[in-house]
């Protein structure tokens, strides 16, 4: 049959077979084109109709998922818990699971910042991790998304949606993470009316991942991937729908339809088998196809007669062209007619005549043309060589590099470099390496001649020292240098062919040299190399020399570390009996100097009788010295417990009016002494505190006595207690105001904690006394820095401890304390504590003076519109 069709006879009646059989198979593919569209054409409007009503459906279910998700993020526990109520936690959680058993299908909750990590997760494991939809955070801000698709390994599938946290005033604080289940999704995509016996409707992102699974079953040895997929190509490269015929995902031919779902970058597509819709048209046409080739068979039958006697003149030609081929260039065609065939016949018979000529032309030809080829293919193996060679010495490179990468000894690096040379590029090696001690290059390693048969050389002695004098190679070779080194290989000894000696440098430090020989000439690129691999030597004995200094140093800063540790074991040794010492001299001492305090009280009110002036004053200064040094004492032993961190907090709820009335009472008389007026001014929001009550009040006792000593006679003290903040979140929270970040800026404080207005409590205690000069402003709150005081009832200086106890005791409530001064008009000092329950009390705000005047021994304090604080529910 094949020789059949290769021959002209064959050929002729194809053709005739052909003009027949076309028109037929015009016919019956119009029949089946007819069929087919007017079945594919009812189909696609059925299955479009189909798709979209079932696109309708996912995208109301993910609407509704996404106002679920919205409603949660809303909880008010979550926005406080982002904001820094960290112990809210639990209350979170529990929310979290409340709602995972309230609305089925949510298979996990996260709560992330705004960096997109974890914080909170109803899976414990999940808690830290970063979320899987990092790419999904821009849009995410911004409005509810619909996340990524995770196929879990317990063979459920999740899909998740990301919705922002947001704050009152719209910034964004953090993000809800929600994974719900896809078998409500399956339920949709399961559904076959409408999609015959074989028919399937399934959802895929743009980047051909399958949302399920379970929808559909892929065919065996088909992955879950559908990049091919011919809906996915034509709607990511930007068609709003499609629908056509193509390979479906069961690899049959189908009909079906894809549209895209809005909001996500899902893709659902319906698909139906097209046996299934072209079955009535597959058999119009089967029929006719099979009439159409019964009546191509006997048109080719005619076809091969009539061919038969139109190409017997030219198989008499094949026969003559067969014997010139076997090299019979003698034989001619006969010429019988004087149609084309004769003529075809006369041409060949010419044609035979001039092959003969150019037959012999081409013997010659082909003899020149093989000499050439020969000289071709010498050069071609002398450039094979030199590409093995330079092979060899790029892999040899790269095992040198290898084992000077991983070097950290000297001793055990050469001798491993020259195992590696030796006797794959070089029969001979040694290295040589300078002893700055003795002034010599010493043998330090060799390969093909004993270590202890080498000899030393001085710098400039032989080659080896005019290698390393004059930093170059040198080269030498057996026939300029008879005798230069003989090679033992256990037959019988060998002469080296060539010796080539290398300086290992690195920038200007040459380390000393290495000596290769070996029995053959070496080539440029071997030289090369061998050059390449001393100089990568050098770099690496720097690196070596490098880290056994850090090695020596990092033994030295051990040594160090251990001794800083004993000492510090002694200093806290020495902190522990100095806290215990205080604690027995505060014991033994606050007895006596009770005693001496009542007695001398005693004494000053006429008890034991009455005394002269002299003697009145000399009591007072003992009661008053009494007072001093038993407050000295409780003041070092407060701060060092502080110190020692065995200082506890005894935090409740109180109103900071009713400390601060109490703090005034306790300095009034003092006050009273030195003619000053104290103004107390408490502005509305203020709210209760929650602190260590006698701490608080020790504050401000302390800040109203350094404010007393110094004021001048008849001046004023402003003590004022306002909200701390400026109501927003962010760094501008914690500092407040732009007014009061400058402040604190200018005061030295670091930032503190919370953000809104109303979670902390400021106090200034303000004077119009010298101030304070500004090269001692940055160490007032330094323990025992003492300044003399100027008010003329402090005749003496205080002990430096009252604004250090009052710093300590402001940090471990968690606040700030600083000064602010200008030098002969006043200070003022400002500290901020955390307020308590504010939702508990309202604060209708008061303005009190109190001013502490003589009048006949009589103390005066009026009250100015200052209505009580009132508890509401």
């Amino acid at each position: 049959m094949e020789f059949f069709l290769r021959s002209l006879k064959g050929k002729l009646a194809l053709n005739i077979f052909l003009l027949a059989i076309i028109p037929l198979l015009v016919l019956s593919a119009f029949s089946y084109q007819r069929s087919y569209r007017s079945a594919l054409q009812d189909q696609a409007e059925d299955l479009e109709a189909l798709t979209h009503s079932r696109g309708v459906q996912i995208e109301t279910y993910l609407e509704l998922r996404r106002q679920q998700a919205r409603q949660i993020a809303a909880k008010e526990e979550i926005r406080r818990y982002l904001t820094g109520e960290t112990a809210l936690a639990g209350t979170v959680k529990a929310y979290f699971y409340e709602v995972i058993a309230k609305i089925g299908g949510i298979s996990c909750i996260c709560l992330l910042d705004p960096a997109g990590q974890v914080v909170l997760s109803s899976h414990l494991e999940r808690e830290g991790q970063p979320t899987r939809n990092l790419e999904l955070l821009g849009a995410a801000a911004r409005d509810t998304v619909v996340g990524n698709i995770l196929h879990k390994n317990n063979g459920e599938d999740i899909f998740s949606i990301l919705t922002p946290v947001t704050s009152y005033d719209g910034r964004i604080q953090g993000f809800l993470e929600i994974y719900w289940l896809v078998r409500d999704l399956e339920a949709v995509m399961l559904e076959q009316r409408g999609l015959g016996s074989g028919g399937v409707a399934y959802l895929a992102t743009r980047q051909g991942e399958l949302l399920s699974r379970k929808v559909p079953a892929l065919p065996p040895g088909r992955s879950g991937s559908l990049l091919a997929s011919l809906p996915l190509r034509e709607i990511s490269g930007g068609s709003t729908d499609f629908h056509g015929e193509y390979n479906g995902i069961s690899d049959q031919r189908v009909i079906g339809t894809a549209v895209p779902i809005k909001g996500t970058d899902w893709i659902l597509t319906a698909e139906v088998l097209r046996s299934e819709v072209l079955h009535e048209a597959a058999f119009v046409a089967g029929t006719t196809l099979w009439i159409s080739l019964a009546a191509a068979l006997m048109i080719l039958v005619a076809g091969s007669l009539i061919a038969a006697r139109i190409t017997a003149p030219l198989r008499e030609l094949q026969s003559v062209a067969d014997h010139m081929a076997r090299g019979n260039l003698q034989q001619r065609v006969p010429v019988r007619s004087a149609d084309e065939v004769g003529l075809l016949a006369s041409s060949f018979n010419s044609m035979a005549a001039r092959l003969t000529e150019l037959y012999h032309d081409l013997e010659e030809k082909v003899e020149q043309r093989t000499d050439q080829l020969k000289d071709t293919v010498a050069t071609l193996e002398d450039e094979r060589s030199r590409l093995r060679r330079r092979d060899f010495l790029n892999r040899l490179h790269s095992e040198v590099l290898a084992s000077l990468s991983s070097a950290l000894n000297q001793d055990k690096l050469l001798p491993s470099l020259l195992q590696i040379l030796c006797p794959s590029l070089i029969q001979s090696a040694a290295v040589y390496i300078y002893d700055e001690s003795a002034g010599l290059l010493k043998p330090v390693a060799s390969s093909g001649h004993a270590l202890g048969s080498l000899r030393a050389y001085a710098p400039g002695e032989g080659f080896p020292g005019q290698a390393y004098l004059e930093r170059r190679s040198i080269h030498v070779s057996q026939a300029s240098h008879e005798g230069l080194i003989r090679l033992g290989t256990g037959l019988r000894d060998t002469v080296a062919e060539c010796v080539t000696v290398l300086p290992i440098t690195f920038a200007d430090t040459v380390y000393g040299v290495m000596v290769a020989a070996a029995l053959d000439p070496l080539p440029e690129d071997a030289l090369d190399c061998l050059a390449n691999i001393s100089i990568e030597l050098g770099a690496t004995l720097r690196n070596i020399q490098q880290y056994q200094a850090v090695h020596r140093l990092a033994e030295v800063l051990r040594a160090k570390s251990e001794e800083l540790e004993l000492a510090n074991q002694e200093l806290a040794q020495a902190n522990r009996v100095k806290l215990e010492f205080l604690a027995v001299m505060s014991h033994e001492l606050n007895t006596p100097l009770n005693s001496i305090i009542e007695f001398s009280t005693l004494l000053s009110e006429g008890e034991a009788g009455g005394l002269n002036q002299y003697q009145g004053d000399y009591v007072r200064n003992i009661k008053d010295s009494g007072a001093h040094l038993l407050s000295l004492m409780n003041d070092l032993l407060d701060l060092s417990k502080i110190e020692a961190g065995r200082l506890s907090l005894q935090l409740s709820l109180f109103h900071l009016e009713d400390v601060l009335w109490q703090a005034f009472a306790l300095v009034k008389g003092q006050a009273a002494r030195c003619e000053i007026g104290i103004t107390i001014r408490v502005e509305e929001g203020v709210s209760s505190v929650r602190a260590d009550v006698l701490r608080v009040r020790q504050i401000v006792v302390n800040l109203l006595t350094n404010a007393i000593k110094f004021s001048h006679t008849g001046g004023n003290i402003l003590v004022t207690a306002k909200p701390y903040g400026g109501g927003k979140t962010g760094p501008e929270a914690v500092a407040g105001t732009r007014a009061e970040a400058e402040t604190r800026a200018a005061a030295g404080v670091e930032p503190v904690p919370g953000g809104r207005r109303g979670e902390w409590v400021a106090v200034s205690v303000e004077d119009q006394g010298v101030g304070i000069p500004l090269v001692t402003k940055a160490g007032i709150f330094e323990p025992f820095n003492r300044t003399k005081p100027v008010a003329p009832c402090c005749n003496t200086e205080g002990s430096g401890l009252g604004l250090a106890l009052a710093r300590s005791f402001v940090e471990l409530h968690g606040g700030r304390i600083w000064a602010e001064s200008i030098e002969g008009r006043g200070s003022t000092f400002t500290f901020i504590l955390p307020c308590g329950d504010a939702e508990h009390w309202v604060d209708a705000g008061y303005a009190a003076s109190v001013n502490a005047v003589d009048d006949g021994g009589t103390w005066m304090a009026e009250k100015e519109a200052a209505p009580s604080r009132l508890p509401v529910d």
